[in-house]
């Protein structure tokens, strides 16, 4: 459980607001990277704020900001970022910001490995996630009932792929089944912008069979215009062995153009995590990939607050 970095504070207001929380929880790392050449250092500290309020009727609300820095390859900088608001009820849930798509929140990703993620390359690439800005937020709708949960969201991907400059709105649908053991998710996205459509499908199915989960995703871009279609599926294991959890994880990307392949990329990793206890985690990781001109790797102490 994570420990409070602050004290919370206890707003009580007036104006059909019963109560509302402002708290303090953080993370950090310290550690080393090694990118195929060089050996350097690695550091980074993040402090999240979580704002939660309900009000009398019993309409839930609240937000959600990170500020980080980060010290890496000679350089450093803070910066907030990865913030949205919310409003929850007994119809669902709407969050506005920086928020994933409905396919990306029905599927997710493979498991990481390392202690800075290594390039995040166990990720999977959704066409409609992370193109919000502060002028144009995201948004997402969620709303559960039993073990199934269903999204939809709309974003606006700018110049990310207008090429007029236009404001070019993306959406995305999608659902997830969560049982004790196991858990299936659905998702589509739809992209269409001068001249060029991007559609995509992705399934996911993730089970636990004792101490180890397993997850496997499978996405199909196509496009109607001037770009390659893509194909991305990979599988990846994480064993809990008391302090100790492996994970470990494969992923290929398929590229192909009017039917013709254009290439591919393999990338495979493989890392461990040991529980120091008080927040405390030794954390290692190795990753090689098409996409990099080495095998890269990482290692240090993890901490959460």
């Amino acid at each position: 459980m994570k420990k409070v970095l602050f004290a919370t504070t206890a707003l009580v207001m007036t104006a059909g607001v019963a109560a509302a929380e402002v708290s303090l929880s953080g993370d950090g790392r310290m550690g080393m990277v090694y990118d195929g050449d060089d050996l350097q250092f690695t550091s980074r500290a993040r402090v999240k704020f979580t704002l939660t309020g309900e009000s009398d009727s019993g309409l839930s609300f609240g937000g959600e900001f990170r500020v980080d820095h980060e010290d890496e390859d000679g350089s450093s900088a803070s910066r907030g970022g990865a913030g949205h608001v919310y409003i929850s009820g007994a119809y669902g849930k709407l969050s506005m910001g920086d928020i994933d798509s409905a396919s990306e929140k029905a599927n997710g990703d493979l498991h990481g490995v390392g202690l800075t993620g290594l390039g995040d390359i166990n990720e999977f690439v959704y066409l409609t996630s992370d193109f919000e800005s502060n002028d144009n937020p995201g948004a997402l709708y969620e709303y559960t009932t039993g073990a199934f949960t269903a999204y939809a969201s709309m974003m606006d991907a700018g110049d990310d792929y207008g090429f007029d400059g236009d404001n070019d709105t993306v959406w995305s649908i999608g659902g997830k089944y969560a049982a004790s053991n196991y858990a299936f998710g659905l998702g589509y996205e739809a992209v269409d912008v001068d001249g060029f459509d991007l559609n995509q499908w992705t399934i996911s199915g993730e089970g636990t069979f004792g101490q180890a989960t397993v997850k496997a995703i499978y996405s199909d871009m196509d496009n109607d215009g001037v770009f390659d279609d893509v194909k991305q599926y990979g599988l990846s294991v994480m064993y809990d062995a008391g302090a100790t959890d492996v994970s470990a994880f494969y992923k290929k990307d398929e590229y192909s153009f009017a039917g013709v392949d254009t290439g591919d990329a393999d990338t495979w990793g493989i890392g461990a995590a040991y529980d120091l206890g008080g927040g405390a985690t030794l954390k290692g990781g190795i990753v090689d990939s098409d996409y990099n001109a080495d095998t890269i790797a990482d290692f240090g102490v993890a901490f959460t607050f």
